[in-house]
């Protein structure tokens, strides 16, 4: 029986400093199979610059600034 894949999303809006830990701590995972998903709202600091750092190991989802969803 093989492994589930596990996806970890991480949710950024200008928090590049912050970034680059929470991606190692997802990569550092010792469950695999594991992806890591990283989706930038439109970031205006350097996020997409972390997020190109880590080339393949990660999916970086970098769109215009949706901000977050409302429900009526």
């Amino acid at each position: 029986m093989s492994k589930l894949l596990v996806s970890i999303i991480i949710n950024n809006y200008n928090y590049g400093r912050f970034l680059g830990f929470s991606v190692e701590s997802a990569l550092s995972q010792d469950y695999s199979p594991v992806e890591v998903i990283v989706v930038d709202d439109g970031s205006s600091d350097n996020s997409s610059d972390v997020i190109a750092k880590y080339g393949e190991q990660i999916r970086g989802v970098l769109q215009k600034k949706f901000g977050a969803s409302e429900s009526s």
